[in-house]
């Protein structure tokens, strides 16, 4: 997929992908962690790329939150790979609440902002391939409590043995 934008007003003059149908959903629930994408920018300017979730679609959204994490392009770079985290500490609530975005997300963008805080901006030719989602990893001193606590059962059920 390519996205182009011009310097016009209106449509296409931002570089912004849209998908209201394949996108939308409930991450939390479905245990996305991160999602991974190759990237190119094919343009004159530097870009800087983020994934934006907005609930709800079609009016002023509620919650509304970006990736923390931007993926750096420099002007006519390759092709390159990028896992942008997704979970709620990995995002900036730029409306309401990052889970609640990510819980009830009707649209998710691609966008360019040079900081989190920034709005949708920039003129640009970036295409994109490979989209994925990536499930939620444990973190590490999770597994090891897990593990300890089935150590703990195992124990106390040999004992009562």
């Amino acid at each position: 997929m390519v996205v182009t934008a011009s310097e016009a007003n209106g449509a296409g003059s931002r570089v912004v992908a849209i998908n209201t149908t394949q996108w939308a959903g409930n991450y939390l629930a479905a245990a996305v962690g991160s999602i991974s994408m190759d990237l190119i920018n094919l343009g004159q300017s530097d870009l800087t790329i983020r994934l934006l979730f907005e609930d709800p679609m079609g009016g002023p959204p509620v919650d509304e939150a970006v990736t923390t994490f931007g993926a750096f392009l420099p002007a006519q770079s390759g092709w390159q790979h990028f896992v942008f985290p997704v979970l709620g500490p990995n995002l900036t609530a730029i409306e309401g609440n990052a889970w609640a975005a990510l819980a009830n997300a009707t649209l998710l963008r691609i966008v360019n902002a040079p900081s989190a805080g920034d709005a949708v901006q920039q003129i640009g030719i970036l295409g994109v391939d490979n989209i994925a989602s990536v499930a939620a990893v444990p973190e590490p001193s999770t597994i090891l409590l897990c593990l300890a606590g089935l150590g703990v059962v195992t124990g106390v059920a040999r004992k009562r043995q």
